[in-house]
């Protein structure tokens, strides 16, 4: 087969396409940050002349890619496969850069795991060629699995020569490390599903009813229950916009109009949401848990009544949590930027249902739980375009 150096490659986060002389003004606005190259070989690249002669090379590579971020449709940086040597079978990703937001996390893994599955189709080794001082970019390259191999000189753009570290990916070093990462994976799910198991059942056991009683004699009639209860009254609304969003899509479905990468994520959140909500009902039926207030702390029940379907033993798990988690298990892989608002979101939501007794601590920490496996499952079973 011969090596196509220009495809197009499309993953959850990113897309990569063939560079062309169009691009310009777009590469530049996300290589003009000086930060970008300040450890770089070339370290005045932001300068447009410098820039220019950059881009120029690209173009004339016949191997250049422009990074284009699905969410946004904008383009934030740029790669290369070049200096292709078929008898050696191999071939060079090198002279890429992204915009520093998408530095050191899933973005510029995704690139290059897209990149090197590309390229281990048609050759059994994959090199990157990085400056000497450019430690980030080497560790960088660590992080998914490349070694160290040699250093060299090469000549640079500005006529002088550059030392240089050469790291190298083989087909069989990716296979590898993919059958390590699956297993690794597997198990860090068992073992939060062990997590969940325990952490519900020592709740069930020892940490549901004072809670329950602290929250009802504390602060049943203080501005933090009148709060926390319009913020929870706020949350079916974003039931209504996932409905809404679910049914738009429909619609231009049947009218043959496809969707926008802009308009996938929100999408894949509705669809996790009413997923992880519908899941969340069928278990209520099963588990049939009476609620905090008025099923303990008026009537004293504190019982399951499995497959019963008995109205006031709807509470395990929280549909409330399985929704909102479902939603922040998409956006923890689509956009990974602000994994921190989103824990901080679901802690929100968890404290508030506490301090109105809305659940126990064991339905909110199923819930989460539920609703999280369900958005991450929502995101690694979708198909790119």
């Amino acid at each position: 087969m011969t090596f196509e150096l220009q495809p197009r490659l499309t993953g959850k986060l990113i897309e990569l396409r063939p560079l062309t002389r169009d691009d310009f003004d777009a590469l530049y606005s996300a290589a003009s940050d000086p930060l970008i190259w300040e450890q770089h070989p070339e370290p005045d690249r932001y300068k447009p002349e410098v820039f220019q002669k950059f881009f120029d090379g690209a173009l004339e590579s016949k191997g250049a890619l422009a990074v284009i971020e699905r969410a946004s449709g904008r383009i934030i940086g740029s790669s290369r496969y070049c200096d292709l040597n078929p008898a050696a079978s191999q071939v060079e990703i090198g002279w890429t850069f992204l915009e520093r937001k998408f530095w050191g996390g899933s973005y510029n893994a995704e690139m290059k795991a897209l990149m090197l599955e590309h390229a281990l189709r048609f050759v059994d080794r994959v090199v990157f060629l990085v400056g000497e001082n450019n430690l980030r970019s080497q560790m960088a390259l660590r992080k998914i699995g490349a070694r160290f191999v040699r250093s060299e000189e090469r000549p640079a753009a500005d006529g002088t020569t550059k030392r240089n570290v050469v790291f190298a990916i083989t087909r069989r070093d990716r296979a590898d490390r993919l059958r390590r990462g699956a297993a690794n994976f597997r198990g860090a799910w068992w073992l939060a599903f062990a997590g969940c198991v325990v952490s519900v059942l020592v709740s069930i056991a020892y940490v549901d009813r004072p809670v329950a009683e602290f929250a009802y004699a504390h602060w049943r009639h203080s501005a933090l229950y009148v709060a926390a209860n319009g913020f929870l009254w706020s949350l079916p609304l974003a039931l209504i916009v996932a409905l809404a969003l679910l049914f738009a899509a429909g619609v231009r479905a049947y009218a043959g109009r496809p969707l926008g990468a802009w308009s996938e994520t929100p999408l894949l959140c509705a669809w996790a949401a009413m997923w992880a909500l519908s899941c969340a009902i069928v278990l209520k039926i099963v588990f049939g848990r009476s609620w905090p207030e008025p099923g303990y702390l008026v009537e004293h029940i504190y019982e399951f009544l499995f497959l019963r379907g008995r109205s006031g033993f709807e509470s395990f798990p929280s549909g409330t949590m399985s929704a909102s988690g479902a939603i922040i298990g998409v956006l923890w892989t689509r956009v990974p930027s602000l994994r921190m608002l989103y824990a901080a979101a679901l802690v929100v939501i968890a404290f508030a249902l506490v301090v109105v007794n809305g659940h126990w601590v064991a339905d909110i920490i199923a819930g989460a739980y539920l609703g999280v496996v369900i958005g991450r499952l929502t995101v690694a079973t979708r198909r790119a375009d």
